[in-house]
């Protein structure tokens, strides 16, 4: 059975948080605007309110590696070096932009307040040539049609974090990917059991290089696949190994 949204058997994840059962309580409609005080941030297009400085800025300034443990200082054109020559255990994986990678998921990797790089993905792009349509020559055609194939449209990195809680009912971890440019993306990913039967999916931002990149913030603006302890122990029922699934749109 083909992963996603319609299968019968998805696991539910959602969960009460504190402040919602304040709304709940007092009979108020949880919006987002009385969630967290404005408009703006939650309407999917977070960095045009959240930035307080240029991205030409941001781009000038180091970022923290987030990669267990490491915390190194890496200007940002150079954070694929970095990781190539630092972290060359990280898998690299190359995917069509639209089309699904799908990996195999080892729940063992999972630690309370640490973060771990799971994947270096870069993202392609067909560049084709339309022949039917075209009104250039025969000649130029056939010389663009040389040049054609999968041209690289960015660099993504799937991260995993663990809650700082170590509380069973309120422990988590998130999956997410980052990018080190401005553009803004999207992804949805997806976790299922090791015969499809369950699976939580999500479809989100990626955290962007204007963003905060700390485990709350990203859980707290929803650029990310939030599964609980209680949703690991139904994706397990099945085997120790689940199947992680991410697409870039």
């Amino acid at each position: 059975m083909k992963p996603g949204i319609g299968r019968p058997f998805r696991y539910n994840t959602k969960k009460i948080f504190r402040f919602e059962e304040k709304f709940n309580n007092h009979k108020i409609n949880p919006t987002a605007e009385n969630l967290f005080g404005y408009q703006e941030k939650n309407q999917g297009d977070g960095f045009k309110s959240m930035r307080s400085v240029s991205v030409t800025t941001m781009s000038k300034r180091p970022l923290t590696c987030l990669h267990d443990g490491c915390k190194k200082s890496v200007a940002v054109s150079s954070l694929v070096s970095h990781f190539k020559h630092d972290h060359g255990a990280v898998p690299c994986f190359g995917v069509e932009k639209g089309k699904e990678l799908s990996l195999l998921f080892d729940v063992l990797l999972v630690e309370h307040d640490k973060t771990f790089c799971l994947a270096m993905i870069t993202v392609y792009e067909s560049n084709q040539i339309d022949v039917v349509r075209s009104k250039s020559s025969q000649s130029v055609i056939n010389t663009c049609s040389k040049l054609s194939g999968r041209v690289p449209l960015n660099t993504f990195w799937l991260m995993m974090s663990g809650s700082t809680d170590h509380r069973k009912t309120t422990s988590y971890a998130i999956y997410w990917l980052y990018s080190n440019s401005e553009d803004r993306y999207w992804c949805t990913m997806e976790l299922s059991s090791k015969n499809d039967r369950i699976s939580v999916s999500s479809f989100c931002s990626v955290v962007g290089l204007h963003e905060s990149r700390t485990v709350e913030e990203v859980a707290r603006n929803m650029n990310c696949l939030f599964v609980s302890h209680g949703s690991f122990i139904a994706l397990l029922e099945e085997g120790d190994k689940i199947n992680l699934r991410i697409t870039l749109h």
